[in-house]
């Protein structure tokens, strides 16, 4: 079977042509296939060793929205490091569920959780103490002129929900913030 194009009156097999196009088509598949793999692996993968990335005692904050974003490491004394994992990645769900990270994970039936705590002294400011679960990520130490910032006023060694009991007469806005494994709880006022 030939074709006849317009006025050049060229022959050529349409299987020929045919051959053509199902090559070109089946690269082009091949290519979006590998490429979708890659991202896949990347991020599903990415994940998961970052999880097994942290360790006990880095430091450090979380930098973009959501669970699956990676600790931006910092020396614990770094003005920026308002974060401290205080135990590394395992399956089991962390005491302190407002300061976990967790991966994103969609081969898993069971996410990974890296364990934080404030990583806070006393006389430190954040931006708010609100900023837990899955706006982890918003939370800062900032400086304590820093419009709406919170400083730190007490901190005790022990899980404490009343930390605040004997400031609270003293400053009009306060927060807490308990950590139980291990223990620390701090209390902060808005300055």
């Amino acid at each position: 079977m030939s074709e006849v194009s317009g006025n050049d009156r060229s022959v050529r097999p349409i299987a020929a042509a045919d051959r053509n196009r199902r090559r070109r088509r089946m690269i082009h598949s091949a290519v979006i296939a590998v490429v979708s793999a890659v991202v896949a692996l990347s991020v599903v993968g990415c994940g998961e060793s970052q999880a097994k990335s942290m360790h006990v005692g880095d430091c450090g904050y979380f930098e973009k929205a959501g669970r699956g974003s990676e600790l931006q490491r910092r020396d614990c004394t770094d003005p920026e490091a308002v974060l401290i994992v205080v135990r590394a990645s395992a399956a089991a769900e962390c005491p302190d569920y407002a300061y976990t990270w967790s991966p994103p994970s969609q081969m898993k039936s069971k996410p990974q959780n890296v364990c934080t705590h404030v990583n806070a002294h006393v006389g430190d400011c954040v931006n708010d103490p609100g900023n837990k679960y899955a706006h982890l990520d918003r939370l800062r130490k900032v400086p304590c002129s820093t419009p709406g910032a919170y400083q730190v006023n007490t901190r005790i060694e022990k899980h404490d929900f009343g930390v605040c009991a004997a400031v609270s007469t003293r400053y009009r806005d306060t927060a807490s913030i308990t950590h139980e494994q291990p223990p620390v709880s701090f209390c902060l006022h808005r300055v």
